[in-house]
């Protein structure tokens, strides 16, 4: 299940930055794309962790995992407030 979550979130990764590059920089397009690397980064993370803990016991593993990756889902937030009111009005 983790294997298709990571296939999915890569496909809308794709979808959006090929919307990004085509139709040009919007603050959603911006905090869309900045969210999906965010999520891609971390489940990447923990399932690494969860592979490399064979033996260790999977909870816990995941935990300590979801702790350590986690802050990049805040700082992602942060920049999005520091930074969205400086992008550029979308044109229509």
């Amino acid at each position: 299940l983790g294997g298709l979550t990571l296939v999915l979130n890569v496909y809308a990764l794709a979808a959006v930055t090929s919307r990004l590059l085509t139709f040009g920089l919007t603050p959603n397009r911006v905090a869309v794309v900045g969210w999906n690397c965010a999520t891609l980064l971390i489940m990447a993370g923990v399932g690494l962790r969860l592979v490399r803990a064979r033996r260790a016991p999977w909870l816990d593993v995941f935990r300590t995992s979801i702790g350590r990756y986690a802050p990049l889902a805040a700082l992602w937030a942060l920049a999005l407030l520091l930074l969205l009111p400086w992008l550029p009005p979308p044109t229509p």
